[in-house]
């Protein structure tokens, strides 16, 4: 199946219309496999299985997207199919199937929808938020105490994702001196058709225990999602960058560098998301870096997560004689908007 490819103008209109449609008519009807219906507006359907939406008398609501039997008088949403096309439109399901009218109107299996993204009315209802806090402490003959704190915002809308988090980890130790690992990142993602992305990235991280005072990067990558089901996503992408180091005692090194990611999700009962970057050094080519990332997130209550994140930094030639790993294991709880 060919699915309709919509320039900014088209999306414009649509986008215009919806609005001007939701303002002027009831809220869509969702019948159920077991005959009940509920009344409301899509916000968002995650990796295929849970509708979420926005009632009048009981808040958000999650059903089963699977257990849907009939839709009727969505508003515009923006929506995205497992093999990474994004088309907006409003949403009708019935016993024959899904239709999304939109530019053209597109009969699709409903198990071909990946995901279905509220076309936001405003500027702020499009950013997220989340604060992480962490606290460990081991006494013994150790008797250390480590503290973290991380916080992010997000920005999303039709075809267009950015990023910025930021997070500080404090190890104080007895017999020991304390040390400090801060880090930043920011990134702004276009999704482009069938899978592919354009991102720009920027990263900062400052480690007392590398003996670093602060590594700033700044690259763009291609990326591709190669794999895009209900339970997994898996993505490849490559890029250039340009690093620029700070060392302890040593003068400042800037390099251009190579890089070359993956980036893993699962969603389960607990979800797992990680990503793995190498970056080759162009103008020495035994130095090269590698970070990796992965966090395991846990439901709590209402907007509380549970969060275990795992760490690792890898140097094969760093400066000044300072070890070549650095990695750390953090738990913390998460509050997110």
């Amino acid at each position: 199946m060919r699915y309709p490819e919509l320039n900014n103008t088209q999306y414009l209109c649509l986008l215009i219309a919806g609005l001007v449609f939701s303002a002027t008519v009831n809220a869509a009807e969702f019948h159920m496999q077991d005959d009940s219906v509920v009344y409301g507006s899509i916000l968002r359907l995650v990796d295929g299985q849970d509708l979420v939406v926005d009632t009048a008398h009981m808040g958000e609501v999650t059903l089963e997207w699977d257990a849907l039997k009939r839709i009727e008088g969505t508003r515009i949403v923006e929506v995205e199919f497992f093999n990474g096309t994004r088309v907006l439109g409003s949403l009708e399901l019935d016993g024959e199937g899904l239709l999304v009218r939109g530019d053209q109107v597109l009969a699709v299996d409903p198990a071909s929808v990946y995901a279905i993204s509220e076309v936001k009315p405003g500027v702020w209802d499009a950013f997220g938020a989340y604060t992480d806090l962490g606290l460990n402490i081991v006494r013994g003959n150790s008797r250390v105490t480590q503290l973290s704190f991380g916080a992010g915002v997000s920005y999303d809308v039709p075809g267009i994702e950015m990023s910025i988090d930021a997070a500080t980890f404090r190890n104080e130790q007895i017999e020991a001196q304390d040390t400090r690992r801060t880090t930043l990142s920011a990134n702004y993602t276009m999704y482009l058709d069938r899978g592919w992305s354009l991102t720009g990235l920027y990263e900062f991280e400052g480690d007392e225990q590398q003996g670093l005072d602060g590594r700033s990067v700044l690259g763009a990558a291609v990326g591709k999602r190669i794999l895009n089901n209900r339970a997994q996503r898996l993505g490849l992408f490559a890029g250039l960058a340009h690093n620029s180091e700070d060392l302890v005692d040593v003068s400042d090194q800037e390099s251009s560098e190579t890089l070359f990611g993956v980036q893993y999700r699962l969603r389960s009962t607990a979800d797992i998301d990680a990503t793995v970057i190498h970056f080759q050094n162009t103008e020495q080519s035994d130095r090269y870096r590698v970070q990796s990332d992965a966090t395991l997130t846990m439901d709590l209550i209402a907007n509380f997560d549970l969060n275990i994140t795992a760490y690792n930094r890898y140097d094969s030639k760093p400066p000044n004689g300072i070890g070549r790993r650095d990695y750390g294991l953090v738990l913390g709880l998460r509050w997110e908007k």
